[in-house]
């Protein structure tokens, strides 16, 4: 799948350094099933580009001209077997 979201204001505040740009995520997922139905096996990708962006940034506690984010999760792969009764 592919997703893109524009430029976002990240915090509580309207302040403009709290301001994330635009960015596009890929997610991908590929599978096979065997023809009884009874396997599947699948490879998955998520943010494939490993593209950072950040879900929130805020002001630090003591020092308020500072500030502090929360991350996207970084580039995830993986694969999964399940078996059907």
């Amino acid at each position: 799948s592919w997703s893109w979201r524009d430029s976002v204001n990240t915090g509580s505040g309207l302040e403009l350094d709290k301001i994330q740009g635009g960015v596009t995520m890929w997610n991908l997922q590929a599978g096979i099933t065997t023809a009884d139905n009874r396997w599947e096996f699948k490879l998955y990708c998520n943010n494939c580009a490993d593209e950072e962006y950040d879900r929130v940034i805020y002001n630090q506690v003591f020092a308020s001209s500072s500030r502090g984010t929360f991350l996207n999760d970084q580039r995830v792969w993986g694969g999964s077997i399940r078996a059907n009764f």
